[in-house]
C-alpha cells in the first residue's frame, strides 16, 4: 500500500512521510566516517556520577576519569607507555570491516570517561587509588561502583546515539532502508532495557554508598602470581557459566543480575575481584561456583571471561604479542561477540578448551569478602 505524503512515516519517527523517508533513496550516501565522528560526540558528554552530584557540591571541571588505575595498573603493564586494547568505535569497525583489532593505546587515553568532577573523583575513590589494596569491603564496593558508573554512562550514551544512525540509510533502496531501520529498532529496544537496568542498579549502589553499606556488595578475591598480563574494569550480566549452563535470560522484563569484573596489578602479580550485589546474587554466584570448581584453570578462565564480557580491558604488550596465534585468535573471536550489538557469547564461549592463555598461577585459595 502506497503511503501518502502527509501520513506518518513507516519508520516510526513520528514525522510525516514527506519530512522523513520520502525520496531518501535519491539522497547522497552518508559517509560512515562522518557518522563515526558524530558518534564520538555522544560518548563525550560530561557529567558527575557521584551519588550526590549537584552544582553546589561538584568542584572543578568534569575530568577524564580512569576506571582502571593509571599509575598502579596501566603503567605496571605498559611498554613505552602503551598497552593493547580493543576499541569498538564505529569508525574503527568500519575500517576493519566489523572485525575487532587489538591496537596499542597510550595509558593516558586508556579507560577514561567524562564521568566525575575533579573533587568527587578524588574523594570517592581515594581508598582504591591511594591506599594499599587489601580487598576490603569498602575497596571492593568502590571498584564495583566505578565500573558501574562507566557502564551507566556508556549505556545512556549508546541509547542517545541511535538517532545519529537513523540517517545511514540515505541513498539506499527502500528495501534496504526498511532492513536498516528494523535493525535499529531492535538495537534501540535493547538499549532501552539496558538503560532501565543500569539506572536501577546505579540507584541501588548510590543508596548503599550514602548509607556506607559496603556489605551490600559481595566479592570473590583471587590473588595471582607471575607477570601481570591483563588489567580491566567492567560489568556484565552473565548469561552462561564455565560449563555452559544458562544463568539468566536477557531482553525480558525480569531484572537481570550484574557482575563486576576488576583486574588489578599488585606486587605479588595481580588481583582479580569479581563482585555482585548481595540482593541480586543468584546468577553471579552460579558463575563463581563454576569458575572455582577447577582451581588450576582459574587464570585461563578469567582471561576468557574478561574478553567475552567487557571492552574496558588492557593487555600487557609482552603478554599479548607472545600468545600462541591460535589462542590469540580464540580471544579475538570472543571479543567479536561484544563488537556486534545483537549477538551474545554462545553457551560454549567460557568452556575450557585446548588453548593456553595465562602463565599466571594461583597464589592462595580464592577468598570471599
Amino acid at each position: 500500500m502506497k503511503l501518502g505524503r502527509n501520513e506518518n512515516c513507516w519508520c516510526g519517527s513520528g514525522l510525516k512521510f514527506k519530512k522523513c523517508h520520502l525520496g531518501r533513496e535519491n539522497e547522497p550516501r552518508v559517509s560512515g566516517f562522518d557518522v563515526a565522528e558524530k558518534q564520538r560526540g555522544y560518548f563525550a558528554r560530561k557529567l558527575c556520577s557521584h551519588p550526590d552530584a549537584s552544582t553546589g557540591s561538584c568542584i572543578g571541571q568534569i575530568i577524564k576519569a580512569h576506571t582502571v588505575r593509571r599509575a598502579a595498573d596501566l603503567a605496571a603493564i605498559a611498554v613505552r607507555g602503551h598497552v593493547y586494547s580493543f576499541k569498538f568505535w564505529f569508525g574503527d569497525l568500519v575500517r576493519s570491516k566489523g572485525k575487532p583489532v587489538a591496537k596499542r593505546i597510550g595509558i593516558n587515553d586508556a579507560s577514561i570517561f567524562n564521568g566525575f568532577c575533579q573533587l568527587h573523583d578524588t574523594q570517592l575513590f581515594r581508598p582504591i587509588e591511594i591506599e594499599t589494596f587489601t580487598g576490603s569491603q569498602e575497596q571492593n564496593f568502590l571498584l564495583f561502583y566505578r565500573a558501574w558508573a562507566r557502564e551507566a554512562y556508556t549505556k545512556e550514551s549508546g541509547a542517545n546515539s541511535i538517532i545519529n544512525l537513523r540517517k545511514m540509510d540515505s541513498g539506499a533502496p527502500p528495501s534496504e532502508q526498511r532492513s536498516m531501520q528494523s535493525f535499529l529498532d531492535a538495537l534501540e529496544k535493547g538499549h532501552e532495557l539496558g538503560v532501565r537496568d543500569t539506572r536501577f542498579f546505579k540507584s541501588v549502589l548510590d543508596d548503599a554508598y550514602r548509607k556506607r553499606n559496603f556489605a551490600a556488595v559481595e566479592s570473590l578475591v583471587i590473588e595471582l602470581k607471575g607477570q601481570v598480563e591483563l588489567v580491566a574494569a567492567g560489568c556484565v550480566f552473565p548469561i552462561y557459566d564455565f560449563i555452559g549452563n544458562q544463568l539468566q535470560e536477557l531482553g525480558t522484563q525480569a531484572r537481570p543480575e550484574p557482575l563486576a569484573i576488576n583486574l588489578l596489578a599488585a606486587p605479588i602479580g595481580g588481583v582479580v575481584v569479581l563482585s555482585w550485589l548481595r540482593a541480586y546474587s543468584r546468577a553471579p554466584r552460579l558463575l563463581i561456583d563454576s569458575l572455582i570448581n577447577n582451581q588450576k584453570e582459574i587464570p585461563n578462565r578469567v582471561v576468557k571471561l574478561v574478553y567475552a564480557s567487557i571492552e574496558n580491558a588492557f593487555a600487557a604488550p609482552s603478554w599479548w604479542e607472545q600468545l600462541p596465534d591460535e589462542s590469540r585468535q580464540r580471544l579475538i573471536e570472543l571479543v567479536s561477540f561484544g563488537a556486534d550489538p545483537v549477538l551474545f557469547v554462545p553457551s560454549s564461549g567460557l568452556q575450557d578448551d585446548d588453548h593456553s592463555y595465562s602463565k599466571q598461577v594461583l597464589l592462595n585459595n580464592p577468598r570471599f569478602a
